[in-house]
């Protein structure tokens, strides 16, 4: 049972034309903020974002999506239609002091990064160096974890290497709201650009993350073909 062993809290697989998102696993199901519609993406519907219309998904924050200093892993798909900006893809990230964590795509580093905060303020980045720069309107799979035994936080792009960095504790448990495809305060500025599509959650897996990361890697990505819940 995959989403049990690896501590599944949230999967979203974007297959709505319009309105909310459902969670095909938990009850988090997310407000959809400036129209989200529907595309074709990886595996069916996607969500298509435009960037100037400070579209979102959203939930208020609460206790499955919060996290604090344990196991804790990011995982979906993108396409990425424009740069020039930072561009957010899961956050719990309003501004400081309420940074938790965010994988985004780096204007500045023109990589794919997973940032954490131990308290609110101060910054970890990993970023996605191996894998280089993102092409526009091409199919990435991203995953990224945190690893409370090891203080290791780590990404990685269409199931290659992790790129880790070290932070001291896990991401700080803040009250900013859980959000696809926007910073958790909605600004445009850093609105997705392009889709997303199959996103996943998970925290404090029985077995820890450090144990998991291959295994969930690459069963998620499958070789470029991507795989539905249950998974």
């Amino acid at each position: 049972n995959y989403p049990v062993r690896w501590g599944l809290v949230g999967h979203w697989a974007h297959e709505e034309a319009t309105g909310d998102h459902a969670d095909s696993f938990g009850g988090h199901t997310l407000t959809n903020t400036g129209s989200v519609p529907g595309t074709a993406a990886q595996i069916g519907q996607g969500a298509a974002f435009t960037a100037a219309a400070a579209q979102r998904l959203s939930i208020a924050d609460n206790a499955e999506l919060s996290m604090g200093d344990v196991d804790m892993w990011l995982s979906t798909w993108v396409s990425l239609a424009s740069k020039g900006v930072d561009r957010h893809i899961i956050a719990k990230w309003n501004p400081s002091p309420d940074l938790e964590y965010l994988l985004s795509f780096s204007n500045a580093a023109d990589r794919f990064t997973f940032n954490t905060s131990t308290n609110g303020t101060a910054v970890t980045t990993a970023t996605a160096s191996t894998f280089g720069s993102p092409s526009l309107d091409t199919p990435y799979f991203l995953m990224a974890y945190y690893d409370s035994v090891a203080n290791q936080s780590g990404i990685s792009v269409n199931g290659g290497a992790f790129n880790t960095a070290s932070p001291a504790l896990g991401p700080f448990n803040a009250a900013s709201p859980f959000t696809i495809g926007s910073r958790s305060n909605g600004t445009s500025t850093n609105t997705w650009s392009g889709w997303i599509d199959e996103s996943s959650i998970g925290k404090s897996p029985a077995l820890g993350i450090g144990a998991l990361t291959t295994e969930i890697r690459d069963r998620l990505y499958n070789s470029g073909s991507g795989r539905v819940y249950p998974f």
